[in-house]
């Protein structure tokens, strides 16, 4: 693999690839394709609240989407994540059914099956506060990096002049896309 796109930055991760880092080797946001937030959802009458310091969630239990980060970080956290879903609607359906009382889903698909489908309305809310945020880059194998870092390091600084660009930002703020820092 030479690559992967929207893919956080892990530790476990940096072992087989490389994303842009700043001179004393943290991650660069700068250079990220976007940032995404783990939301967190709530089944309306259940237990289960976020005040954007503490999780209350029964039995510690939490819906997550298979391979999401913030199931690694539930757990070292001490929390139980559930994850054995694949897409945001599954989780969301899980919530009305009463057998959990809260999800945490990253990206605007859950948020807008939440504010939109009717399956979900007054059975679901979504908490005010992310649970937390992360940055997704293209992340390079490490391979491939050696091969021509002259050339992945021209890439990352695109994207970030990209980013920064008035017609790209526009055209996220036209999408809805929020930035949370």
């Amino acid at each position: 693999m030479d690559a992967v796109v929207g893919a956080a930055d892990a530790i476990d991760r940096r072992a087989w690839s490389r994303i842009p880092q700043l001179p004393d080797g943290r991650e660069d946001p700068g250079r990220a394709l976007f940032e995404d937030a783990a939301l967190v959802f709530l089944r309306v009458g259940g237990k289960g609240s976020w005040d954007g310091h503490e999780l209350l969630a029964p039995g510690k239990v939490v819906i997550v989407q298979t391979g999401y980060l913030v199931g690694q970080q539930l757990r070292e956290r001490g929390y139980i994540p559930h994850d054995t879903v694949k897409s945001a609607a599954d989780a969301l359906r899980m919530l009305t059914t009463g057998s959990f009382d809260v999800a945490i889903l990253q990206g605007l698909e859950a948020s807008k099956l939440v504010h939109e489908d009717p399956r979900f309305k007054g059975k679901v809310q979504q908490a005010e506060l992310p649970y937390s945020t992360v940055n997704l880059y293209l992340m390079v194998g490490r391979g491939a990096y050696q091969r021509d870092p002259q050339r992945i390091e021209a890439i990352w600084q695109a994207i970030g002049s990209v980013r920064q660009a008035r017609d790209y930002r526009q055209i996220e703020e036209a999408a809805g896309i929020k930035h949370f820092h």
